[in-house]
């Protein structure tokens, strides 16, 4: 962005990224990286992407069968955490598009599950809820 803002309306892109077969839902820049950005899409396939050069850098096929709900680096930008509609939160690394963990109901209900890393420790933290609709916090150790 400018420094004293946006002056005109921005009508051409700088990069058109294209490779999900559906609508993107979700877009996390990597905290220490510049330029790397994850998205998730409809298609259930988490996407790493070089945005300065416009390309694809590791699609995540397989690892979900259902809707992603949300998708967050870990503070030093090595692992990703996933919470999926299956109540699975996956712990991946995106070099390897492999699962280095999983949990597994992570929050019993059905409504949307969302993660976040706390700081220092990389915890994981995400919130639920049970299967009578009560909001559930819960703090994870990776390790």
């Amino acid at each position: 962005m400018p420094e004293g803002g946006l002056t005109e309306n921005v009508t051409e892109p700088l990069v058109d990224l294209h490779g999900h077969g559906r609508k993107v839902t979700l877009l996390r820049f990597h905290p220490t990286a510049s330029n790397v950005l994850a998205s998730t899409s409809s298609d259930f396939t988490p996407k790493i992407w070089d945005i300065e050069k416009g390309v694809e850098m590791h699609s995540m096929d397989g690892i979900h069968d259902q809707l992603i709900q949300d998708i967050m680096w870990d503070p030093m930008g090595g692992l990703i955490a996933t919470s999926c509609k299956d109540k699975t939160i996956r712990l991946v690394d995106p070099r390897s598009s492999s699962v280095a963990h999983t949990i597994e109901n992570a929050h019993e209900g059905s409504k949307s599950c969302k993660i976040a890393w706390t700081g220092g420790m990389g915890t994981l933290v995400s919130v639920g809820f049970t299967k009578q609709s009560m909001r559930q916090i819960k703090l994870w150790d990776p390790r």
